[in-house]
């Protein structure tokens, strides 16, 4: 059995890999734990004595924190692009796309199957959820989580294309976003609010992912990561992929994606 630890700017991910599959997964807040509190959290939720792990795969930021070993077991560093990159293709079933990971930024990898995982990092954005949550408390004094339910309700403040010249321009339709929050005014609802800052999160990554994935040549983009979990992101992000002729792929357990890679990798780079 592998334990990897993806250690993200908000988030703290740890999974339990073995034969193939996801066998357990935990996650807390990074600022608030260490990796050998978040290893002895999926250890004691998962009932698995640590005997039974091969070695603790580590990518994200607590890496240059750690040693050689975690709580007595093997540490094995795996670089965080490959890993989103493997997870994207293990969770999708695709042998070629664009890794999308939805973070607390946004990073964007381009893989391949071709004699071994070939990974091309394509760049990303700072939007992603860290800008949901600094901005939900800034403008709503609401938490991430309240967001999405909020939103539902909203009917956004964002002036559309339509808004401005009518109908659609070009492959632009008509409800298009022109300007984000460009109706903001001062009788502003909350749920209006949510709304458009949900969009200007999810249309601000599709774009992004679509622009970079343009040099690629490929069009299916896989979006993992927490934010992608979202329903309403999830809608705006196909949305705009729609326009930017481009597939949205959004896997099961997506926000363990990166983990679920650095086990794989870990795995891959014993072997070779």
């Amino acid at each position: 059995m592998i334990v990897a630890l993806d250690w993200g700017g908000s988030w703290a991910d740890a999974v339990l890999w073995a034969d193939g599959a996801l066998r357990g997964r935990f996650s807390t807040p990074s600022r608030f734990t260490s990796a050998e509190e978040l290893l002895r959290g999926l250890l004691e939720k998962t009932g698995i004595c640590k005997d039974s792990v091969s070695h603790v795969a580590l990518c994200g930021g607590d890496v240059r924190r750690v040693g050689s070993e975690l709580s007595g077991i093997l540490v094995r560093p795996v670089d965080e692009l490959e890993s989103i990159a493997a997870g994207a293709k293990q969770l999708s079933g695709l042998d070629e796309a664009v890794a999308v990971s939805c973070g607390t930024g946004t990073a964007v990898v381009y893989y391949v199957e071709d004699e071994g995982l070939q990974t091309l990092h394509l760049g990303g954005t700072a939007v992603g959820g860290g800008t949901l949550e600094g901005l939900g408390h800034l403008l709503l004094k609401k938490p991430v989580e309240e967001l999405e339910a909020l939103a539902q309700n909203g009917a956004g403040l964002d002036l559309t294309v339509g808004d401005i010249v009518g109908s659609g321009i070009g492959v632009v339709p008509a409800d298009a976003t022109a300007s984000h929050f460009a109706k903001a005014f001062d009788d502003a609802r909350p749920q209006d609010v949510a709304k458009s800052l949900l969009h200007l999160v999810a249309e601000t990554i599709a774009t992004v992912a679509s622009v970079a994935a343009d040099k690629t040549g490929c069009n299916d983009l896989v979006f993992n990561g927490r934010v992608a979990q979202n329903k309403l992101i999830r809608q705006r992000i196909a949305f705009a992929c729609q326009i930017h002729g481009k597939t949205p792929h959004f896997p099961e357990n997506g926000q363990y994606a990166t983990a679920i890679g650095a086990a794989i990798q870990s795995q891959e780079n014993k072997n070779q």
